[in-house]
C-alpha cells in the first residue's frame, strides 16, 4: 500500500499480514509479527542504520503464508542522512 521514509525511518502500511520483514544488503533482517497468531499487522516502522548496506527489501508475508517482495530500495537514494 505504501512506503515511506522520515526522521531516518522507514514506514511500510500493507494489507492484512501476519508477518513484515525488512533484509539488508548485509544479510541482516528486522522482523514484525502480529502479536497473537490470527491477529492481523497492517503497518512497520523500522529504524536505518549504518551496518545495513547498500539496499533494503521488505517481505510481507499475509494470513495464509503467502508472501509478497517488494524491489530494493537503495539506501543512498532515500535522502536519509546515514549514520
Amino acid at each position: 500500500k505504501e512506503l515511506y521514509f522520515e526522521d531516518d525511518k522507514i514506514y511500510i502500511e500493507t494489507t492484512d499480514a501476519s508477518r513484515i520483514v525488512m533484509t539488508t544488503a548485509n544479510r541482516k533482517y528486522r522482523v514484525v509479527t502480529a502479536e497473537n497468531v490470527g491477529e492481523i499487522l497492517n503497518s512497520a516502522c523500522f529504524d536505518i542504520q549504518a551496518d545495513y548496506g547498500d539496499y533494503i527489501r521488505f517481505t510481507v508475508t499475509d494470513l495464509n503464508g503467502k508472501e509478497a517482495y517488494t524491489n530494493a530500495y537503495y539506501i543512498s537514494e532515500l535522502s536519509l542522512n546515514r549514520i
